[in-house]
């Protein structure tokens, strides 16, 4: 099978090239690699276009990781599509273990351990989120799609045909007065209902928190935490 690795990116000049070099030493190869640079008003384009094993395509829509998403998953070309973000440092079995999980038919879509640098409760909660992922190794309930995260996951391309487009996703965060449009959690959900989600902690991805403090990354929490609820109350209906 095809395997596409789609990275997104916002103004990350001072972590994308990290990012693609880790890419690029991956034991297992892929077979392209797409960044969609977002409204980037800094040097992330330019530096992404350096790597000839790259596709850079420059994406003007509208605000938020989401759309840098729908336009992404429009490019790439594989059976498989393993996603990161711009600012995400991964190990050399990265590749290896987040597609091993996909020889189970059963199997729609792989996450991985993810850590977060920056304040303190940005550490505590990516070992909370390690030892808590250790005992859900393989989910096919929506009520867990918070452990599915966007900056470590891979889907397979037929799986995601099956749930749709991630267009109605945005008109349902509008509704639901979902601040931070978590699309990662509305493909757990959607994805839930159709097959297995695969969590691993044989590989790690780090990634650096956008938070200044643990006071901004409490609220981040908080509004993370209050918009799983509203996703959570509308599935369940």
């Amino acid at each position: 099978m095809k395997i596409s690795i789609l990275i997104i990116a916002h103004n990350e000049e001072a972590n994308i090239l990290k990012t693609l070099d880790s890419v690029l030493a991956l034991y297992k190869k892929p077979d392209e690699i797409v960044v969609v640079c977002h409204n980037c008003t800094d040097k992330t384009l330019e530096l992404v276009q350096s790597y000839k094993e790259v596709t850079a395509i420059e994406d003007c829509s509208a605000p938020g990781a989401i759309y840098a998403r729908i336009r992404g998953f429009k490019e790439v070309t594989g059976d498989i599509i393993c996603c990161l973000d711009g600012d995400s440092r991964i190990e050399k079995n990265w590749l290896d273990e987040i597609t091993k999980p996909f020889v189970d038919e059963k199997v729609v879509a792989v996450g991985t351990d993810v850590r977060l640098h920056g304040t303190i409760l940005d550490y505590l909660g990516s070992i909370f989120y390690f030892y808590t992922q250790r005992n859900k190794k393989r989910f096919s309930n929506e009520a867990e799609a918070s452990f599915f995260w966007g900056a470590s996951f891979a889907v397979k391309k037929k799986s995601f045909d099956v749930i749709g487009e991630l267009e109605p996703a945005v008109d349902l965060f509008k509704k639901l007065d979902v601040s931070l449009m978590p699309d990662d959690w509305y493909l757990g959900i959607k994805l839930s209902q159709i097959g297995e989600i695969i969590l691993t902690n044989k590989t790690t991805v780090h990634v650096k928190s956008k938070c200044k403090n643990s006071y901004e990354r409490f609220v981040q929490s908080k509004k993370q935490t209050n918009d799983g609820k509203k996703l959570y109350a509308y599935f369940d209906k």
